[in-house]
């Protein structure tokens, strides 16, 4: 049976990890958290240990295993020499999300290796590992807490459920912090080589580093099988879920249109379908299971929730998932090389086709008093499409003198990033329709006093009035914010928001 110990992440007790030291200096296993992932340990100077650790993930022997230690001073126990560049490195990143390459001395098993000659070593900084490590009293060779090709585990229950009953112990610290395994440097050569990226991304290495290169296995579309690797996940396919993991890359337009017709024709066939997805793309999708990983514009989100995504999709019985692509520099190289080798290099890539019109001309938003709703639902419409959007405008009902946009949804807008410029409330006129004009309005009410009041206009002009939840084939009128609070406003861009997406997709679906 398998023990799991809860422990304060940030504040471990003295001597609540002696038992688990014990375990590990004896030659056993213990799952324990990095700030990382979780990783599987055992005792690095004993060959056995390393044997065990192979044998309790399904790993092939020739992938190398990473050796953990709490001290810099260690590190001259284990290794031939200590460069300069490591010198930089380790005292720029250590303790930290960085495993650094070295010559390895005799006392280093060849097991723990993988066979080579070099040795793979970190100082992670999450406080139970550190504690564990010194409780242990030898350096921990940990590899990702999951059974071999799984997505790498950022919780105890990811443990437990790969593990539970092939180790002795799972130390519980809760969520690990980063999300991604750590950056490998290999510093044998003559010129530092970054193996994998990650946290420390590869624009952090060269600006201490000036001159680093990037090993091929990281940006090539397939590995060669014959690779020896150098270090932990540059060979093997990793990450995956148990579906099929298909990568879509193209423009946005493309890639989303791409998609849901994969999922379409998938669900038709009898499979489950997912998709993860970019919260700026998220609600443009049709699958059973849409997956929010988090926002392009924040990468960190999205390295920290990749790993829980893909095993989410395992938990609800996924059988064909589509991933959006997230090239880029910095992290984006980091989560692309594990979604990779997660999709087994299966990538598509689909191409721009120029956006044929719709069949309407202009949009107008129709609110009550042209100053909170109305504006918000445009401003984010013009953020949300590119300069060959349909033209659209606010208007409202019942405006009585002209007034600048409320308060409280600049705010909102500007937190987002979005403004309309010198945003003033106008009230709707006949000049406003043109042939073809799609209204959407808040409510049903403000609907219904569009068609009341231009009822010949309508007809003449072929007008489309409806509520903007109708037309996206949902019940009920979008939250009012008026008199509330900047929360309430936030909910409302919240919805909005979202609603907009569906527009966007049903317009172009309709072209």
């Amino acid at each position: 049976s398998t023990r799991v110990i809860k422990v304060d992440p940030e504040h471990p007790e003295e001597g609540s990890l002696r038992e688990a030291g014990r375990i590990i200096r004896e030659g056993g296993l213990v799952a324990f958290p990095t700030e990382t992932v979780y990783g599987l340990g055992g005792n690095g100077l004993d060959a056995g240990a390393s044997a065990k650790i192979y044998a309790a993930k399904g790993r092939p022997s020739d992938n190398p295993l990473i050796l953990h230690i709490a001290d810099p001073e260690a590190l001259t126990d284990i290794v031939e020499e200590i460069p300069e560049a490591a010198k930089l490195l380790m005292e720029r990143f250590w303790p930290g999300p960085l495993t650094i390459i070295f010559r390895k001395k005799d006392c280093v098993p060849y097991a723990t290796t993988g066979g080579l000659d070099t040795v793979a070593v970190r100082m992670p900084s999450h406080p139970t590992a550190q504690m564990l490590i010194r409780e242990a009293g030898v350096p921990i060779a940990a590899p990702s807490a999951n059974l071999s090709g799984r997505p790498s585990p950022t919780t105890a229950e990811h443990v437990i459920r790969d593990l539970s009953g092939r180790i002795e112990m799972i130390i519980d610290s809760g969520a690990v912090g980063i999300g991604l395994e750590s950056t490998i440097v290999d510093v044998t050569g003559e010129r530092p080589v970054l193996l994998r990226p990650g946290y420390i991304t590869y624009e952090m290495l060269e600006d201490l580093l000036n001159e680093v290169q990037i090993d091929p296995v990281i940006t090539e579309t397939k590995p060669d099988p014959n690779l020896k690797p150098k270090a932990p996940g540059m060979k093997y396919r990793h990450y995956a879920p148990k579906g099929d993991l298909v990568i879509v890359k193209g423009p946005m337009d493309a890639v989303i249109r791409a998609i849901n017709e994969a999922c379409e024709k998938d669900h038709a066939a009898g499979y489950t379908t997912g998709v993860l997805a970019s919260s700026e793309a998220a609600a443009s999708y049709h699958a059973d299971v849409v997956s929010d990983c988090g926002s392009r514009e924040n990468l960190e989100e999205i390295a920290h929730n990749l790993f829980a995504v893909l095993r989410d999709f395992d938990e609800q019985g996924v059988e064909k998932i589509y991933a959006e692509c997230f090239d880029g520099e910095a992290l984006g190289m980091a989560v692309m090389n594990r979604l990779r080798k997660a999709a087994g290099y299966h990538m598509m890539t689909v191409e721009y086709t120029e956006r044929v019109k719709t069949m309407y001309a202009k949009i107008i938003f129709v609110c009550t008093g042209d100053t909170a709703r109305g504006p918000m639902a445009e401003a984010i419409y013009q953020g949300l499409t590119d300069e060959n959007r349909i033209p659209a405008i606010a208007r409202g009902t019942v405006v009585l003198f002209p007034e600048p946009m409320n308060p409280k949804a600049e705010s909102v807008l500007e937190a987002h990033g979005l403004a309309l410029t010198s945003s003033v409330s106008q009230g709707l006129e006949a000049a406003d329709f043109v042939q073809n004009t799609l209204v959407l309005a808040m409510s049903e009410q403000l609907a219904d006093h569009v068609r009341s009041q231009f009822p010949e206009l309508i007809e003449e002009k072929q007008v489309t009035v409806d509520t903007i939840k109708a037309f996206n084939g949902e019940t009920g009128d979008v939250i009012d914010p008026y008199g509330g609070t900047l929360i309430d406003y936030e909910a409302y861009y919240t919805e909005m928001n979202r609603l907009i997406k569906k527009t966007i997709y049903r317009l172009e679906e309709e072209a």
